[in-house]
């Protein structure tokens, strides 16, 4: 559990979306996005990080909501 790779380096304080990167050439980002409100790309909305967010996920509720709520009704 000391390993520093099992720890996420997310910032709790978070105010505002990150700022416009490049979009890759491999990725169409309209088509990832869908339904959202039209964010401008960033490498935190898809590499595994687009939890965290409400337009993309169900930020730490989705998260870990479920994982939580197993044991209670698993009986």
């Amino acid at each position: 559990m000391n390993s520093a790779r099992r720890w996420h380096g997310w910032d709790t304080n978070i105010k505002a979306f990150p700022p416009a990167e490049p979009v890759p050439s491999t990725l169409d980002w309209d088509i990832w996005q869908m339904q959202t409100f039209g964010h401008d790309y960033n490498k935190d909305f898809v590499n595994g990080q687009w939890r965290c967010w409400y337009d993309f996920g169900m930020g730490a509720l989705g998260d870990w909501g479920r994982i939580c709520w197993i044991p209670p009704t698993s009986f």
